[in-house]
């Protein structure tokens, strides 16, 4: 095995591994304390700063946008800066 061979397994785990806790967080009951303390963090304005925050940390340049339409906000796309 060469080392770039290595590299894209060992990406490929890290993948991998992010997806099935994904999953395993979508199987969480909504009436979890863990859960009910995620949404009282994210919120708020210092939950999605801290969002924005970590993105940066990871090279994506984040928009966020305010649209207030029929009751409803929506914001947001990103994109890896390159």
């Amino acid at each position: 095995m060469t080392e770039r061979d290595n590299t894209s397994h060992h990406a490929l785990d890290v993948r991998a591994r992010l997806l099935r806790a994904a999953v395993r967080f979508c199987l969480v009951s909504v009436n979890e304390p863990e859960l009910r303390l995620l949404h009282h963090w994210l919120d708020c304005w210092r939950g999605i700063g801290d969002v924005v925050a970590g993105m940066a940390r990871h090279d994506y340049d984040l928009r966020l946008a305010l649209f207030v339409k029929a009751d409803r906000i929506c914001a947001a796309s990103s994109h890896r800066i390159t």
